[in-house]
């Protein structure tokens, strides 16, 4: 009877980890469209430089964020064959899904967790990536930073477990191998330099070396030999890691990314600190409108995630507090990488410029999420009080509900993707017209490229009051240049733009030689290039 229970429960958790992976892929494959604009691009188009140039950086390419070992890799086994298009994009973030998913469930694993737990935890990290529009772009829409960052760390937790799991012994050639491995992957995570080092080996680091020192037994440097000697060498191989990358990637500035490895003037500070709160919550999306009714089914929508978002920043303070009780090694040195990781993002936040975009606190969400499933694990494997099993049992219902709110959330967007984005019907009015290269400020030119699979190809533009300009951003400066058979050029721009561009008198009004309104777009035409590079 034993033995089926506990094949139920391996089946049930099972079919839940299914459920919850499909309605993700489902998002990445077809909702995810009804979203999709330049942002999304960031990835495909790092691969597009890589793939072009035959190396880890394209030098004609101008890139937000140089990670050689970045977002671009899980693009690059299908650029080759599909080129900058929709399909790459889609099986590029896939198979980041897929390997994300798979190293999550052996993380979990590997600390012994069991097969329903391992299940369930996945379950549950999927969904609250899922709590809202901007988590599901940051996590399934492309591959930046925050993703390598949480991915770093998953993969380098699991793969130091297989180095220090004890049936191995010290001195054998399977113990070498996974040093080695793990050797390499620390090297990966350190070459992507200032935007992934500190989300991942400055947070493995201290949580490794803090529960060695930590540990309420004498410090024996003879019987922990091995330990430290494994310790120097990967700290040394994430120095050449570091200093490789970095020398790889001088180069290639990215704007974007340094931007925010500033300080904020001081001033700011305490501003920045109280923003904390409403950021964190409005990125699990609990952002209701002005005067919404609290007593209506979206304010106990509203209510339930702001529940949950206490509830999510509370269990790694309690866990912390519970340092001392937990017997489970992993759990503990995952509790100082956690609060590590979030020194790191809130020094950032409240003295750098981390504060500007919400967003940036989402390798917190995952880490937390990861915090609540070890605080289950460990209420069911170590504690046996009874106050603490109630707080146990109310906590479970508060991430059932959350749950299943954000699978109904995930379920319930529009599947016609035609009708939500606009992106679609303008592509479909320049293929009618024959217009095939072209210019469109940011937040058309990628997006556009992309949903037409490079049919139709536009780059990125700055236009101003006094004339228009290369906008150096996520762009190739050979894109600027005349292309072969293309006859007939054109500028796509908004409605209120190009009424601010009459109203000035600009430049690409007086010089244009057709024009074409599509919804809220206007098409202005070229007989020429608008460009000498």
């Amino acid at each position: 009877m034993e033995i089926s229970n506990s094949k139920f429960k391996n089946i049930f958790s099972l079919c839940i980890l299914g459920i919850t992976f499909g309605l993700t892929l489902y998002f990445v494959l077809w909702l995810s469209r009804g979203s999709f604009n330049s942002d999304w691009a960031d990835s495909l188009y790092w691969a597009k430089a890589a793939y072009d140039a035959k190396s880890f950086f394209n030098p004609d390419f101008i890139y937000a964020c140089t990670l050689p070992f970045g977002g671009q890799w899980f693009f690059l086994p299908f650029i080759g064959i599909f080129g900058v298009s929709m399909k790459t994009q889609l099986l590029g973030m896939s198979l980041f899904l897929l390997v994300f998913t798979l190293t999550l469930f052996f993380f979990f694993k590997i600390i012994r967790f069991s097969t329903n737990e391992s299940c369930l935890s996945c379950a549950f990290i999927l969904l609250i990536l899922s709590s809202s529009a901007k988590l599901r772009e940051i996590f399934w829409g492309h591959v930046l930073y925050y993703s390598c960052g949480v991915l770093g760390i998953q993969i380098g937790f699991l793969l130091f477990f297989y180095y220090t799991r004890k049936p191995i012994p010290e001195n054998s050639r399977q113990k070498r191998i996974e040093l080695i491995r793990l050797c390499i992957w620390m090297f990966l995570c350190a070459s992507n330099g200032n935007s992934v080092m500190p989300l991942t080996v400055i947070p493995l680091f201290a949580g490794i070396i803090g529960e060695k020192l930590l540990r309420q037994e004498p410090l024996s440097l003879k019987q922990s030999s091995g330990f430290w000697c494994s310790v120097m060498i990967l700290f040394l191989v994430s120095v050449v890691g570091y200093l490789w990358g970095t020398n790889l990637a001088s180069a290639y500035p990215s704007e974007y990314a340094d931007g925010y490895l500033i300080y904020s003037d001081i001033s700011n500070w305490p501003d920045n600190f109280l923003r904390l709160f409403t950021s964190w919550l409005t990125l699990l999306g609990a952002a209701p409108a002005a005067n919404d009714p609290i007593v209506s089914l979206s304010g106990f929508s509203v209510l339930l995630k702001i529940c949950a978002g206490i509830f999510l920043a509370g269990i790694p303070v309690f866990m912390l507090i519970s340092y001392s009780k937990i017997k489970s090694r992993a759990i503990r040195i995952y509790t100082l990488t956690h609060w590590t990781l979030t020194a790191v993002i809130l020094f950032g936040w409240i003295f750098g410029e981390l504060s500007n975009l919400t967003w940036r606190l989402s390798p917190l969400v995952y880490s937390s999420a990861v915090m609540t499933a070890f605080f289950f694990h460990w209420v069911l494997t170590e504690q046996r009080g009874l106050i603490m099993k109630r707080l146990a049992c109310v906590s479970v219902l508060t991430v059932i509900a959350t749950c299943l709110l954000i699978f109904s959330e995930v379920v319930s967007l529009p599947s016609n993707y035609l009708a939500v984005n606009p992106h679609f019907a303008l592509a479909a009015f320049l293929k009618e017209k024959n217009l095939t290269y072209g210019y469109a400020e940011f937040w058309e030119a990628a997006a556009l490229t992309v949903i037409t699979d490079s049919d139709i190809q536009v780059r990125n533009i700055l236009i101003n009051d006094d004339f228009y300009s290369i906008h150096f951003y996520q762009t190739n400066i050979n894109w600027y240049r005349d292309q072969e058979n293309v006859e007939q050029y054109f500028i796509v721009v908004s409605s209120s733009l190009y009424e601010h561009m009459v109203s000035v008198e600009h430049f690409l009004i007086q010089t244009m030689d057709e024009i074409y309104q599509a919804e809220n777009y206007i098409i202005l035409v070229y007989n020429h290039n608008l460009f000498s590079v």
